[in-house]
């Protein structure tokens, strides 16, 4: 790969004839100066191919077999090069200026797609190398490990050639962390602070190579090469989702909308690859799909609703707006405009803004009419299930449905009347909003963990403090008095132990989620939100029950 800083020149080089081609279309310059400039640049591209060609050729078999893709694809960068100049020399027999103006477009295009052509090959030709999947730690590697061999006729030139790289590599480090210190305070996300950290240790690594590499203090040197293979591995493995998760913050709620927008303007300033804005704008049409079928599956259904049929109608606007600006992000990849750009992130801004007022509106309605909305997908579910029967989510219950206390049995004794209640859609519902946010990546284990410390600690102590109920002895009592205290008797029996397999239920279920906290295995999660619904509905039954208790008490009380 010794011919890059040639093919970089040639490159430069052929990159003027796009100032000459804006020269002639702004009346500086003529014809026959552009001719000139086309026969240098069309020199120049031939002997960029050669050099290309001369570079994959001194590659070992095994390295030009790994790089076949890339090698493909250059070569169609070159000829896709050569069209283009093709394309502006149609203008010497028709004098006609768009020929210059679509043939400098191509020229541009097909710039940036050779450039990105010579990076990959480079950067897939260092992997193939081995021994990492790190271009610039391969590099590093092979020259240290070079230089540890060479003879002392050969270690002037390799020490050169590694004090380069590194020299490169910690001046990136310093712009990078410049950047950092930029940033105002409190903005950096959690993953940048990480990147961060590494790019310090990177840093930190180019600073002990250089200093020892002249005099090769192996001790040290072989310490910062540690170092900076660590850190190397470290950015590598932060920087995907370091980027992603600032492209998905703003400007809409939509983290996959946001995404769209923002790659969209770095594929503009070919700062991006089209395949990465494809891959996410297709995810994003896949998300609007699913979200068109629900909506789909509410128009369809035979609702007498007067509030649904008219959000119906802001859903169809919203619906349409959606497709409207998802056909101009595929417009834009084909023609790369921006004022396109501008105009399809505006629509989606506005889409998404719709879709999600017509959501909220649909959530609004359902809790009003009975249907039970998913807070994960936005299934609408029948009053009566516990858990979304598309994505399996823990559902919201309405407060009205469920009993004031969790433990409640009734009037109880001076000290436990004056326990903390427990409040079922405050309590149940913090520990099953956990489950959903910890299955989603919202929250981290250990804050899970501590919300499950939390409930165990208060189920344990209501287990004790509200129950079981006092038994019943009808050996003293009067004999016209027995029937219905015995019946009394089996009443309490029977809710004492509903109640301790309730309480037993939900601990049950509070030991699948430390199993998942354990293994990570979220099937542990909803095998515990299910018993712990069972042991729920347990206690609920308790609930009921201490009435009726309490009116039979109050007929043999009577009798």
């Amino acid at each position: 790969m010794a011919n890059g800083q040639k093919q970089e020149t040639r490159q430069e080089s052929g990159h003027k004839i796009l100032d000459i081609c804006l020269d002639v279309l702004e009346g500086r310059k003529g014809k026959e100066e552009l001719r000139e400039a086309m026969e240098m640049a069309r020199q120049d591209l031939v002997m960029m191919q050669q050099d290309f060609e001369d570079t994959v050729a001194e590659q070992p078999q095994n390295i030009q077999q790994a790089c076949q893709k890339e090698i493909d694809y250059t070569n169609e960068n070159f000829s896709a090069y050569h069209q283009a100049f093709d394309t502006i020399e149609v203008y010497f027999k028709t004098g006609d200026i768009f020929d210059i103006v679509r043939g400098a477009e191509k020229v541009r295009g097909a710039s940036a797609a050779l450039n990105n052509g010579f990076m990959d090959f480079r950067n897939r030709a260092l992997v193939a190398m081995g021994p990492t999947d790190i271009p610039i730690l391969n590099l590093v590697l092979d020259t240290y490990k070079k230089l540890e061999e060479a003879s002392q006729e050969e270690k002037p030139a390799l020490t050169e050639k590694l004090l380069t790289v590194i020299s490169r590599e910690h001046l990136a480090a310093q712009r990078v962390l410049i950047d950092f210190k930029r940033a105002p305070a409190g903005s950096m996300l959690p993953e940048e602070e990480l990147l961060k950290s590494a790019y310090e240790e990177h840093q930190s690594a180019c600073v002990l190579i250089r200093e020892n590499l002249m005099t090769f203090n192996q001790e040290n040197l072989d310490k910062g090469i540690e170092m900076y293979q660590n850190a190397a591995t470290r950015i590598r493995d932060l920087i995907p989702a370091a980027n992603v998760k600032r492209l998905t913050q703003m400007p809409t709620i939509s983290p996959q909308a946001n995404l769209v927008i923002n790659l969209g303007k770095m594929l503009l300033g070919e700062n991006s690859r089209e395949e990465m804005f494809l891959d996410a704008l297709k995810t994003l049409e896949e998300s609007f799909n699913d979200t068109k079928m629900q909506f789909d599956a509410i128009k369809r259904s035979p609702a007498d609703s007067v509030l649904v049929r008219e959000e119906m109608e802001n859903a169809v606007k919203a619906i349409a707006a959606y497709e409207n600006a998802l056909n101009d992000f595929y417009r834009f990849v084909e023609v790369r405009e921006a004022i396109l750009l501008a105009q399809a992130s505006s629509k989606l801004e506005e889409a998404v803004k719709l879709m999600n007022q017509s959501g909220e509106a649909f959530m609004s309605i359902a809790e009003r009419e009975g249907k039970v909305p998913c807070i994960r997908c936005s299934h609408f579910n029948p009053p009566e299930r516990k858990t979304c029967e598309k994505c399996g989510a823990v559902l919201p219950v309405p407060a009205e449905s469920q009993p004031a206390r969790t433990f409640e049995m009734g009037e109880q004794d001076e000290v436990q009347q004056q326990s903390e209640e427990i409040v079922l859609t405050e309590n149940i519902h913090r520990l099953f909003d956990a489950v959903n946010k910890v299955s989603e990546g919202q929250i981290p284990v250990e804050e899970f963990q501590q919300v499950v410390d939390w409930m165990e600690e208060i189920v344990n102590i209501h287990k004790t403090a509200y129950g079981p109920l006092p038994p019943v002895n009808i050996e003293n009592i009067k004999p016209d008095l027995q029937d219905p205290a015995k019946k009394v008797k089996e009443m309490i029996e029977e809710a004492n132990e509903v109640f301790k397999e309730g309480a037993d239920d939900i601990i049950t279920g509070i030991g699948f989620f430390r199993q998942y906290i354990s293994n990570g295995d979220k099937n542990n999660l909803v095998a515990g939100v299910q018993i712990i619904w069972q042991g729920v509905g347990k206690l609920q039954i308790v609930q009921k029950a201490t009435g009726l208790i309490k009116a039979a008490q109050d007929e043999a009380q009577q009798k």
